[in-house]
C-alpha cells in the first residue's frame, strides 16, 4: 500500500470517528503532525477511531497500541501502522 493511500484511508478514519466534531477546520488543511486533540480528538471518539482503524486495516490492536501517544497525530497513526506490519 503506498504512503499517500495509506494517509487518506487514515484520514478517512478520523473524519468517520470525530465527524460533526472537528473542530473549526477542514481535514484537508490539517498536517500529518497536527495534533488531533486541537481539532476535536477526545477520549469517545478516541475509541471510535481505534475501532475505525481496526476496521479498515483489518486488524485488532494489543494493548499497548492503545496508548494515546500513538494517536495524537496522522503521522503517529501511520508509524503504529508500520510497527504493527499490517501496510
Amino acid at each position: 500500500m503506498k504512503n499517500e493511500e495509506i494517509r487518506l484511508k487514515v484520514k478517512k478514519c478520523i473524519e468517520e470517528a470525530i465527524g460533526e466534531e472537528l473542530l473549526y477546520c477542514d481535514l484537508e488543511t490539517v498536517s500529518d503532525t497536527d495534533s488531533l486533540l486541537n481539532i476535536g480528538l477526545n477520549s469517545l471518539n478516541a475509541i471510535k477511531l481505534i475501532m475505525q482503524v481496526e476496521d479498515v486495516f483489518q486488524l485488532e490492536f494489543e494493548d499497548e497500541d492503545i496508548a494515546l501517544t500513538n494517536w495524537v497525530s496522522i503521522s503517529d497513526i501511520i508509524n503504529l501502522l508500520k510497527r504493527r506490519e499490517c501496510l
